[in-house]
């Protein structure tokens, strides 16, 4: 695994453009907003797509084909993306956790330090979730089938969770006061069950990938 992660992130390095153009949205809109959070959000999920992008560049010429070649296993190519996909969800959400207190004490806006990194383990468990639906349709799919189908996947799973919060509205249970009331009664409870949550769903997503790729003609 550690010989595909360093294969990986030397791929990675030619897209230090895209991570450029990432940071500098996320600085402007670090410097048009008075919160954080939309410009760690951006940052970190949006970095998080560099997982697929090394997964279109082992489809190139048959390249997924060349791979089993060498001596790994399907399984040990799928958990790769997995760890690659924390690796960089847990730089990047550090990255911009960092920039945005750099920011915000430069443009002397009070702001509480346990706020920025809540935010930061918030947007790292929800780029984790991002990418249980994301690597999985591109495991099946491909880079230029599974497009339109990532596109269908990130809408049905909003549709899902906006009626599933519609639900709960009308069986009485006011989803926004119970997660306020979770995190004022416990913020370190409240987060350690969002990122349990986060972390069973992409060990979970992982599984499946793996039965696709075991199932897929190279």
């Amino acid at each position: 695994m550690r010989g595909l992660l360093i294969k990986d992130f030397r791929l990675l390095m030619n897209q230090k453009k895209f991570l450029f153009v990432v940071l500098g949205f996320g600085f402007l809109f670090l410097f048009s907003n008075d919160t954080p959070e939309g410009a760690m959000g951006y940052i970190t999920i949006l970095s998080a797509m560099l997982v697929l992008t090394t997964m279109s560049y082992d489809e190139f010429e048959r390249g997924m084909s060349f791979l089993m070649t060498l001596p790994i296993t399907k399984a040990t190519y799928v958990w790769e993306k997995y760890v690659l996909g924390v690796c960089i969800s847990a730089i990047m959400s550090m990255v911009s956790t960092l920039v945005a207190m750099i920011v915000f004490q430069v443009r002397k806006i009070p702001y509480p330090m346990f706020s920025f990194i809540y935010s930061g383990i918030l947007f790292f468990g929800l780029s984790l979730l991002f990418l249980t639906i994301m690597i999985p349709v591109q495991m099946k799919y491909g880079s230029e089938k599974g497009k339109f189908v990532k596109m269908i996947a990130m809408i049905i799973v909003v549709l899902l969770g906006f009626g599933i919060v519609k639900l709960l509205e009308l069986a009485g249970v006011n989803v926004v006061e119970m997660l306020a009331s979770l995190m004022s009664s416990s913020v370190v409870l409240g987060f350690s069950i969002i990122c349990l949550v986060c972390v069973a769903f992409y060990i979970l997503s992982g599984f499946v990938s793996h039965r696709m790729l075991e199932k897929k003609e190279l």
